[in-house]
């Protein structure tokens, strides 16, 4: 992501300057969550931002929703954060405080922010009372403009506020591995946040205790696309999975709860020429990769990649990784044999702080605060 000197441009470089984009997001609707009668893009209409309700059954006819109207857009002060494939990410200002929007480009498909924003809508709806609604980004609601060729400001645009976070995870384990926290501190804060990926994976792949959950794919885990936020009082980062435009079902049967029915999330897409897994898996294999790339990253692997020498619960759980798949390296194929689930790998987690990690890492205040963040979920 470009995070350039771009303050004066609120999409591409070819889009009309604007002074501080308040041309635009004065202009712009906004359609708040307010946890009722929530309007969202309709991702079935031409123009794919016209608005449809959620809060009731999403095959009914659009007559029988209750109209949320539009209400004028109340964010300003835009400071430019960066730019995606996709996408311009702005620090905006409201009487409430600082959000981040995430606004489409009108240059590229408006689809997958569309589901993006179905996305998040049913995450912070189903996830609520769940601890992986910690690991989501807040969804606060959503903006858009239509096109109007008088005004010179192209168009459509759509886009969504959330939370405003520290960074991307990359930023931090470089900082972490610079940083004068001991090797045992960083070893409990690597745990802590593959503890944190495992909860809200296991959530969407599994389901938060809701009937009939239909299971959700995340499908593009990157460094970009996970967050994190310092806290206070603590070593350890609140970690956010983010970037849900990509997110779909592993079927295309329509859910049969009532919460995921009201949303349109992603239908199931392509998987990636090298590779037979299912999209839950192909996730599961993005976790196994970081945990190998962050280990390496912070010191905990050699540059032969050969784990360091001392016996570590971290390395056994790489080895509970490594060994349930397998790798054909002459075709370049991975193929699935029995790679663990998340839940698999959220209940070994559990199970080794324990029994194990406890004798490992004794009784320091952190060690002791990680292991009360994982036994108590």
């Amino acid at each position: 992501m470009d995070f350039g000197n771009s303050a004066n441009f609120l999409m591409a470089s070819d889009t009309p300057e604007l002074i501080g984009a308040v041309d635009l997001l004065s202009r712009m609707e906004w359609y708040p969550n307010d946890g009722f009668s929530h309007n969202l893009p309709d991702s079935t209409s031409s123009d794919l931002t016209s608005p449809i309700s959620t809060a009731f059954d999403s095959t009914a006819s659009n007559s029988t929703y209750p109209c949320q109207k539009p209400e004028v857009c109340p964010f300003r002060n835009p400071k430019f954060l960066g730019r995606g494939a996709q996408a311009v990410i702005w620090d905006v200002d409201s009487e409430d405080g600082s959000f981040a929007l995430k606004l489409g480009n009108p240059e590229n498909r408006l689809d997958d922010q569309n589901y993006e924003i179905h996305a998040l809508a049913m995450l912070n709806e189903a996830l609520k009372d769940h601890p992986a609604y910690n690991h989501i980004p807040r969804y606060y609601g959503w903006v858009h403009k239509q096109v109007d060729i008088a005004d010179g400001l192209r168009g459509p645009y759509v886009g969504y506020v959330t939370e405003k976070l520290d960074g991307n995870v990359g930023d931090y384990v470089e900082a972490l591995s610079k940083s004068f926290f001991s090797f045992e501190e960083k070893e409990l804060i690597l745990w802590s946040m593959m503890f944190q990926l495992a909860v809200v994976l296991d959530a969407i792949h599994h389901g938060p205790d809701i009937e009939d959950w239909k299971p959700l794919s995340h499908r593009d885990i990157i460094s970009l696309n996970i967050f994190y936020k310092i806290l206070p009082s603590t070593i350890f980062p609140r970690i956010v999975l983010g970037d849900w435009g990509d997110a779909c079902y592993e079927t295309e049967l329509p859910p049969s709860n009532a919460i995921q029915a009201k949303y349109a999330i992603g239908i199931p897409g392509h998987r990636g020429p090298n590779l037979k897994a299912s999209n839950s898996e192909l996730d599961m294999i993005r976790f196994r990769f970081f945990l190998r790339h962050w280990s390496r990253e912070l010191g905990f692997v050699h540059e032969d990649k050969s784990p360091f020498k001392f016996r570590s619960a971290l390395v056994d759980f790489g080895d509970m990784l490594r060994t349930k798949l397998g790798e054909n390296e002459r075709g370049g194929r991975v193929t699935v044999k029995s790679l663990p689930t998340s839940r698999d790998v959220l209940q070994w987690i559990k199970q080794v702080w324990k029994e194990e990690a406890p004798h490992q890492y004794g009784n320091s205040a952190a060690a002791t605060e990680l292991q009360q963040m994982i036994l108590r979920r």
